[in-house]
């Protein structure tokens, strides 16, 4: 939260919890730098979490482009439950990879609807255009910073333009 004094962009939900997210994993990152063990495991366990964004952003994709498309509203109803029942089966594929781990169960048990996919993605959504970013600035967090107030001058779609570019050069 304390991310959002320093920069808040109204009206830009995603870039400002993407924002925070990223400051979050900035600062963690220097917290942990003398304890290489403690950083490992976080790293370990942010590259289960990534994977299981993925899954999910990939999914909200999906689900998008068929809500946006000129199916009936029976023909979007099962597309939906299809893309759900996708969803779980590659959440499972996933527990596999990550040898059983199942700290997304709780996740899933809730039911999947699209407000639940919608705010996975505003909270990440943008973060690896920021982590990119704050990359591209050496690591240099006044300099981070500063870029990304720099972004919050632009529209919301050439924000979210560039800080996707960041991410897929």
């Amino acid at each position: 939260e304390l991310a959002h004094q320093t920069l808040y962009v109204k009206d830009d939900t995603v870039f400002n919890e993407s924002y925070a997210s990223s400051i979050e994993q900035i600062l963690l990152q220097q917290w942990l730098s003398d304890a290489p063990q403690q950083w490992q495991a976080y790293l370990n366990n942010q590259a289960r979490h990534n994977s299981f964004l993925q899954l999910v952003l990939n999914n909200k994709q999906q689900r998008e482009a068929l809500f946006n498309g000129d199916l009936s509203d029976q023909e979007k109803r099962d597309a939906k439950a299809q893309s759900v029942q996708q969803l779980w089966d590659d959440y499972q594929r996933f527990k596999q990879q990550w040898n059983g781990y199942n700290g997304y169960d709780h996740w899933f048990e809730k039911g999947l609807n699209n407000a639940q996919l919608s705010t996975v993605a505003t909270y990440n959504e943008l973060l690896p255009g920021f982590m990119a970013l704050y990359k591209a600035t050496n690591q240099n967090l006044s300099q981070f910073i500063k870029k990304c107030e720099s972004l919050a001058d632009l529209s919301k779609k050439q924000r979210h333009q560039r800080l996707k570019q960041f991410a897929n050069p």
